[in-house]
């Protein structure tokens, strides 16, 4: 059984990188859906996430870029992981 990931479906219950960093600790990844809009991507980039989840895949790696940022993407329109 792989107890790797841990998902919360309310963004707003990852309040800050020490959560984040209790729960890679304790052996999970944190990965949040469907994350979409970019203030949304700025408050789990600066929770330090290992992923998000969004239907506009695009957007978002364009918006990492311009940041200098990298993060798992996973496309929930294509299914792509990126």
């Amino acid at each position: 059984m792989d107890s790797s990931i841990a998902r919360k479906r309310e963004q707003g219950r990852v309040r800050s990188e020490k959560n984040v960093a209790a729960a890679n600790a304790a052996g999970l990844q944190v990965m949040l859906f469907t994350v979409d809009k970019p203030e949304d991507w700025q408050k789990m980039a600066d929770a330090k996430v290992d992923a998000i989840i969004t239907d506009d895949a695009e957007a978002l790696v364009l918006w990492l870029r311009s940041r200098g940022l990298h993060l798992q993407i996973h496309d929930m329109k294509t299914g792509l992981k990126r």
